[in-house]
Order: C-alpha cells, then sequence, then structure tokens
C-alpha cells in the first residue's frame, strides 16, 4: 500500500521547520506508523530525491541565502542550518556549490535595499524545500474539500524579467518536467547569484489534445544570461485578468473554466500565454485545500 502524498509532505513540514531535530527523515518516517521501506520508496518517487539527499540540499540552500542576505557569521549560519559543526558544513557547501561558504559571501549579489533581502530569503526558504512538489500527484480525498470563492480582478503589470526552461510533452508529464525544471532554475540562480524575485511559474504557451508546450519560469529583479537550455525573457506587462485559486491542483481546471466565463462575460480577449504562480509551499502546508495558485492572463485592452 503507497504512502499517502499527504503523509510525505507531513513529514517534510516536521523536517523543514526543525532542521536540528530533522537529522533524519528515516526517524521521522519512523513516528509517522510506515514501514521505513514503504516510506523512502514512496519519499523518492514523490520528490525525486532520497531523504537525505533532499535535506542536505534543502539545509544549503537555506544557508547560502542566509549567508548573502544577512551579517551572521559562517558558524551561526551552519548552526542554524542544522550542521553539527563548522568543519563538516564548509565540506558539505563547497561539494554543493563548488565554492567556500565564504566566497560565496562575497560573491553573493549585492542586495542593498532590505526589502530585496526579505524578499529573497523568503522565496529561497519557502519555495526549495518544494521545487519538486508543484503539481505533486493527485490526493486521494479523505473527506470533502470546501474550497474559498474564485477571485477574479483586472490588475496592471510591469514586465517581469525571467529565465526560463521550455518543454514539449505530454500532459501526463507535466509534474516530472517542472521538478526537474524548477530545480534547474533554482539552483543555477543561486549558484549564480541571480536576483530571484519571487515564486516559480509555469506559462503554457500552448496546450491541447496532443503535446504541450510550456515554459517553467524563475522570475527575476534583472535580467540574466542564456545559459545550457536556458532562455532569458519577460513576462508580459500591461492590462491582466489575475484569478486565486485556492485548492489542490487536480481543481485548477474549474478556475480556469470560471476566468474563461469571467472574460466573456466581460467582453476580454486574451492575448498573450496565461501563466501560473505557485504561492503555497506544499512542505509547509500539507492541506491541499489552503494551497493557493495565483492564474494571470493577458487580454487586450479596448
Amino acid at each position: 500500500m503507497p504512502v499517502p502524498v499527504q503523509d510525505i509532505l507531513s513529514v517534510l513540514r516536521e523536517a523543514n521547520n526543525n532542521p536540528l531535530t530533522g537529522q533524519s527523515l528515516n526517524v521521522l518516517a519512523e513516528r509517522s506508523g510506515w514501514s521505513k521501506f514503504y516510506f523512502l520508496r514512496e519519499f523518492q518517487r514523490i520528490t525525486g530525491e532520497t531523504p537525505k539527499r533532499y535535506l542536505q540540499r534543502v539545509r544549503l540552500a537555506r544557508a547560502a541565502a542566509s549567508l548573502s542576505t544577512s551579517d551572521s557569521s559562517i558558524l551561526e549560519v551552519a548552526l542554524e542550518a542544522g550542521f553539527q559543526s563548522h568543519e563538516v558544513f564548509i565540506k558539505a557547501f563547497h561539494q554543493h556549490f563548488g565554492c567556500t561558504p565564504s566566497d560565496y559571501k562575497r560573491k553573493s549579489m549585492n542586495r542593498d535595499e532590505k526589502s530585496c533581502k526579505v524578499q529573497y530569503r523568503s522565496v529561497i526558504h519557502h519555495t526549495v524545500p518544494c521545487t519538486g512538489l508543484f503539481h505533486v500527484d493527485k490526493i486521494p480525498k479523505v473527506r470533502s474539500v470546501t474550497m474559498k470563492d474564485m477571485e477574479i480582478s483586472r490588475v496592471n503589470l510591469d514586465p517581469q524579467p525571467i529565465l526560463f526552461i521550455q518543454r514539449k510533452f505530454d500532459q501526463a508529464d507535466l509534474q516530472k518536467h517542472m521538478a526537474e525544471c524548477f530545480g534547474k532554475l533554482f539552483a543555477h540562480g543561486m549558484q549564480q547569484g541571480l536576483a530571484i524575485a519571487g515564486q516559480p511559474m509555469a506559462r503554457y504557451v500552448s496546450i491541447g489534445p496532443g503535446l504541450w508546450t510550456v515554459d517553467f519560469v524563475l522570475p527575476l529583479s534583472a535580467p540574466a544570461e542564456l545559459v545550457d537550455d536556458m532562455q532569458s525573457g519577460s513576462l508580459e506587462g500591461g492590462e491582466v485578468v489575475k484569478g486565486v485559486h485556492y485548492g489542490p491542483y487536480e481543481a485548477l481546471q474549474e478556475s480556469y473554466i470560471a476566468i474563461e466565463s469571467w472574460l466573456e462575460k466581460e467582453g476580454l480577449t486574451p492575448r498573450a500565454a496565461n501563466w501560473e504562480q505557485y504561492m503555497t509551499s506544499p512542505a509547509e502546508i500539507p492541506d491541499t485545500a489552503q494551497w493557493r495558485t495565483d492564474i494571470y492572463w493577458p487580454v487586450e485592452v479596448r
């Protein structure tokens, strides 16, 4: 019997919120009541990583964000991230980022404005644990979920610099490509000290009965150079319809229907590809009814 996704998410929440007590996710697996064999197998299926690799990656990413946005010492950052010693932290950090913590701190981008530092650290802290969890597999409903009413409004946006990876695939493989691309984008962004400016997004360039074409997007405060299969660009500015969806990802289709009906009623016509932004961290909030996804759809102005 497979371990329910929400059980895995609950374990992740405990581990990520308590780095000192979450040294071993195997211990947390035992606390959850599932056998170690089944838990580890389902953990890797859902997150794409072993528990050890997942926890190490998250701790190092959060430590790197602290190094580049605070005046804390390397030892203070190491202990805050759950490492037992200065030496262990330096070795693990160098293996992951290819440089020492002190070198990383020196070469990190200069975030002069306090608000930029706060935003950057918050995005890394809440998003890095979830790069493989957005649009996670369907979660069996153990009770009926009362979803909040759909919020739809017209907003005016400035163009947003982005770094993105475009993929073409079968709809069934959306979550797999999303996990791979978000993981790659955030890893690159942190290694290069890019000005990451918000939660990850998916822009639906083309969808239909055949293959889908989707851009997996990392929002930035400033343009970035291209590397490998990553592309530099911008999100549409101007008049945009925004819908706020609360609930599991498999219920997003209902919100899209509501938005399209709203567009028709208002006499508005889409002018570019729509995108989703994932505002909730599944690894912090296992309850799918509280998951928030913002939907943006550029429209023609009359």
